[in-house]
């Protein structure tokens, strides 16, 4: 699975942090990719008709629904984060480690798998933390 730079940017210091924190790092998952895709495509889309950010899809689904229909439906804890307006991994990391409530989702020690990703300066990373032979990695 291929990430941009800003993207792997961003997880390598994510998982710098994990490991500075004594947290298993977290790895890209293809069926979580394809969902954290289809979100920043689809907040471009809204942000450009003048929507603001919101956890909230297009059509009406918020990350649980929007994961399983996805593809990913194993009972796992999830988490999803947003930000608008960083075309810098580092930067939009930076950000979310020193928001109150973005960094324990990124500290959080059930999460082993991530899909990132970043459409014209608008991001989504979901965290799972279930991975069985359903999926390919």
């Amino acid at each position: 699975m291929l990430l941009s730079r800003p993207e792997s940017d961003f997880l390598n210091d994510l998982n710098a942090y994990r490991a500075a924190n004594h947290l298993a790092t977290v790895k890209p998952l293809p069926v979580v990719q394809v969902c954290t895709t289809w979100m920043s495509e689809d907040m471009q889309k809204r942000w450009s008709a003048g929507s603001g950010l919101s956890h909230i899809d297009s059509m009406g689904r918020d990350f649980g629904p929007r994961v399983r229909a996805c593809g990913y439906d194993q009972n796992a804890y999830k988490g999803e984060i947003l930000a608008a307006g960083f075309t810098d991994g580092h930067a939009v990391f930076n950000a979310w480690k020193a928001s109150s409530t973005h960094n324990p989702i990124m500290l959080g020690s059930q999460y082993r798998y991530v899909g990132v990703s970043m459409t014209n300066g608008l991001w989504d990373v979901d965290f799972v933390s279930l991975y069985d032979n359903t999926y390919a990695e």
